[in-house]
């Protein structure tokens, strides 16, 4: 699915006032042949347009145009639909660092909509990406994205992880999906991490088949559970940055998604758009 833009159009012609005519156009040189301005895309805008936006499905990030307003944060790739703006459980402060700005995030939670509600496909035909871009202050005991998987938070790891990362103590990473009630399937690194270092993240899964990139590096891992395949996600809010537990302690200057795993030039250009 491709997000489309289509307020503001200069020169759309009569026919098009209904808005129907531009249907699963991306942008005004798809439309009529010349590229006036994609300043209603806010991630085009900042990021440039070698960016991928086709089928993204989120993008809650401090550095674009418009979309936050006090605890608020719309969806940059939707940012008119207010049923997926994000609030802060209390806002975070930010900073900048070669031109990025970041949230300072220690126990802050910015609640988004539905976990089912971003068009996720599920069952075993799921493949998805979903990225950020992270410095740790320590080591703590974190994570930065949860997807529920039955619709309640209740703390259980097999009810809970429908798409779950952890930013973890040992330095590993951790990506937990496909929770059934019973077991999650989790796919995890070696020690990978440092303090006080910019790195972009990466994380796909097609069916039950994951991999992790770090500063769009393929890393080794290991699996358990692998035989669970299908994903199935709840109406519960996804959380991002702190959704329970201890504190963070990180930085990070995006968090994303696509309906879809990202070839290799897809991952560079993302990579290259949003590291620090």
């Amino acid at each position: 699915m491709t997000r489309t833009f289509r307020d503001g159009y200069m020169g759309m012609p009569p026919e098009d006032a209904s808005r129907t005519q531009l249907t699963g156009l991306h942008t005004t040189q798809d439309a009529y042949g010349v590229k006036v301005d994609d300043t209603l895309n806010p991630i085009v805008n900042f990021y440039g347009d070698t960016v991928p936006t086709d089928d993204c499905l989120f993008w809650y990030d401090p550095n674009l145009d418009g979309v936050i307003s006090g605890s608020t944060v719309k969806n940059g790739i939707d940012p008119n639909n207010a049923s997926q703006n994000g609030t802060w459980s209390s806002t975070p402060s930010t900073g900048t660092d070669s031109g990025k700005t970041y949230w300072d995030i220690s126990t802050h939670r910015l609640d988004v909509g539905p976990s089912n509600g971003y068009g996720f496909t599920t069952g075993t035909s799921n493949a998805f990406t979903v990225f950020t871009n992270f410095k740790r202050d320590s080591m703590t005991n974190s994570q930065w994205i949860l997807f529920d998987y039955d619709g309640t938070f209740d703390g259980s790891s097999s009810t809970d992880r429908g798409i779950f990362c952890h930013l973890w103590s040992d330095s590993r990473l951790y990506f937990d999906t496909n929770a059934d009630g019973g077991a999650y399937n989790r796919t995890y690194t070696g020690s990978v991490l440092s303090t006080n270092t910019w790195y972009t993240l990466i994380l796909t899964q097609s069916g039950g088949t994951k991999s992790i990139y770090l500063n769009n590096s393929s890393k080794s891992t290991t699996s358990s559970n692998s035989n669970r395949t299908s994903l199935t996600l709840g109406s519960a809010v996804g959380k991002l940055g702190c959704p329970y537990g201890t504190s963070v302690d990180s930085k990070f200057t995006v968090f994303g998604a696509y309906n879809k795993v990202l070839n290799s030039t897809e991952r560079q250009a993302l990579h290259n758009a949003i590291s620090v």
